[in-house]
């Protein structure tokens, strides 16, 4: 800016330099907090990198504008955009943990090789949380159907389902029998309890 003051013509030019310079002091400050957000983490600094090298980005009398030379917006809004980014994936980033660990593990590996897009495998990261927890009280459901007397009408349901050709969504599908046993097992309680106490009645008349 200082450079640049004994080449302007008149006051207007003047304020005109001044305001600009002005803006770019207080965009300077959420940019340079996310520059060195970014170089610490180190995580997005070469996608960073490769954007402003891409994009010509200079921070020195980037831009011309009637005769006046000033430092432009674009190195600022790369370095935005991939703070912005890196925010976006330290929420993600969990949620592939998560999934890497839990027995979606294989589904989650295919689903990210099948797409190059950051933003598909960002949206396969939440998909796969989202069924890791409607996983949780399907399996729950089965394991105490399984500790039960309909552990073998979920053993033959399964293995009918499994040579049902027609079948389709298979996983969601074969999860969700468990609401369906489980609601069976609730009626056969008390159904089981009625037998049991019509047969204890009936023993002690007899």
């Amino acid at each position: 800016m200082i450079l640049q003051l004994s080449n302007l013509d008149g006051l207007a030019e003047w304020r005109y330099i001044g305001f600009l310079h002005c803006l770019i002091f207080i965009s300077d400050i959420p940019a340079m907090i996310g520059s060195v957000v970014l170089f610490v983490t180190v995580y997005r600094v070469f996608p960073l990198y490769q954007e402003l090298k891409e994009k010509n980005c200079q921070w020195d009398t980037s831009v011309e504008k009637n005769g006046i030379y000033y430092s432009g917006w674009k190195p600022r809004k790369v370095i935005l955009k991939h703070f912005a980014l890196l925010i976006i994936d330290a929420m993600f980033i969990p949620a592939g943990l998560i999934c890497l660990c839990s027995w979606r593990c294989v589904i989650f590996v295919k689903a990210l090789k099948d797409t190059e897009d950051p933003w598909e495998r960002r949206k396969t990261c939440f998909k796969q949380l989202l069924n890791i927890f409607v996983d949780i009280p399907c399996l729950f459901l089965y394991l105490i159907c399984c500790c039960t007397w309909r552990l073998p009408f979920v053993i033959n349901s399964l293995i009918q389902y499994h040579a049902d050709e027609r079948a389709s969504w298979k996983w969601d599908n074969v999860r969700f029998l468990s609401f369906y046993h489980f609601g069976l097992l609730l009626l056969d309680v008390p159904c089981l309890a009625s037998i049991f106490s019509s047969c204890f009645h009936g023993g002690a008349h007899s």
